[in-house]
Formats: structure tokens, C-alpha cells, sequence
């Protein structure tokens, strides 16, 4: 059974199965404007990219509301600004002004944004698949085996000397495996 997790959650198949599907979509995205004059027209931006990758790659053809899309896009936008110390009319004053990668990076965020919850979700299921259907010794043992063979630093708020405490939990565990799969990218994007 660990094989078979292991497969499933290698980089590759997790680029299989969530990430190529959500790059290209953003890769074949033709943007309405590249510039923006006012708010409005970057509301009306995000939101139509929202919409165009959600139905492509989430929900196979199924519509959010204009307004649910616009929040959603908001708190994507919102959380990768966050972690920079900034808000989302930084975002704004970008996509204005054409700084930071103007309009351009604000779909990329957005764009790894869905791709990022895709890839999370796709990896609760594979969890769910091969550790949640046994007795619970067999879920310690399945993520004490994970442990040993998985290739990435975990974060340290992962106590890998633990097993048990994510054999039934397991969505810390896999946001850090995550976020260690893209630290390991992150130098080359750079480029």
C-alpha cells in the first residue's frame, strides 16, 4: 500500500494529474487588457480569469457566481500579498502601474492559487484512498512509512517522530509536504 501512496503523491503524478491541467490554462489564457485604468476594470479582470480558470480546471465547465469569484479571487490575491506584508490595493497599484509584474502576475497568483488547492485537494484524496480506509495501526504505520521514505524536508511543525498524530489528520502533513515540493522549485523560478 505505501507503494502505491508514494506513487501517487510523487511530484510527478501530482503535475499528472492537478498542476499541468492549471499551467495550462494559464498559459493559454489571452488576457482582455494587459493594462488597467480604475478598480473596476481590476475587479472585472480577476474576476473573469477566476471564472475562466475555475471552469476550466476545477469544476469542468460549472460557473461561480460573479460575485463569489471576485471574493474568491480577492483572497488568493490577498493571501500571496499577505506573505510579502502588503494588502490587496498593493495588487491593485501593481496591476495600475504595471510594477511587480503588473497585470500579468496577478493572474500567475491566481493561476497557482487554484493550482495550489487542486494540488491539496487531489492529495487529501490520495490520503483518504490509501491511509483513511484502515484500522488505525495501519494508519500509523502507513504515515511512519511515508515518513521514511518521503524525499522532502517536511516543515518543522511536522513531528515526523510522530506518526500517530497525523495517521487521521492528515491535512497538515500534506501542506507541508506541498509547500517543501514547490521550496525545492522556488530558487529556479527565479531565474
Amino acid at each position: 500500500m505505501i507503494k502505491e501512496l508514494l506513487a501517487a503523491a510523487s511530484e510527478q503524478e501530482i503535475a499528472r494529474q492537478v498542476g499541468n491541467r492549471h499551467n495550462e490554462a494559464r498559459l493559454r489564457y489571452s488576457a482582455p487588457m494587459i493594462s488597467i485604468e480604475n478598480y473596476r476594470e481590476f475587479e472585472a479582470l480577476i474576476t473573469h480569469y477566476y471564472q475562466y480558470h475555475y471552469s476550466l480546471c476545477v469544476s469542468q465547465g460549472g460557473q461561480r457566481s460573479s460575485a463569489d469569484a471576485l471574493q474568491e479571487a480577492i483572497k488568493i490575491i490577498e493571501g500571496a500579498y499577505r506573505r510579502q506584508r502588503v494588502n490587496i490595493n498593493s495588487a491593485y497599484s501593481d496591476a495600475l502601474n504595471g510594477t511587480n509584474g503588473g497585470v500579468g502576475e496577478i493572474l500567475n497568483l491566481l493561476a497557482d492559487g487554484l493550482r495550489i488547492d487542486a494540488e491539496e485537494n487531489y492529495l487529501n484524496s490520495v490520503f483518504d484512498r490509501y491511509v483513511a480506509r484502515g484500522e488505525y495501526s495501519e494508519q500509523v504505520d502507513i504515515i511512519r512509512q511515508f515518513f521514511e521514505h518521503c524525499s522532502v524536508a517536511l516543515g518543522q511543525d511536522i513531528d515526523v517522530s510522530k506518526p500517530e498524530r497525523y495517521a487521521r489528520d492528515y491535512r497538515d502533513l500534506i501542506r507541508s509536504y506541498l509547500m517543501a515540493l514547490r521550496e525545492i522549485h522556488r530558487p529556479m523560478r527565479s531565474l
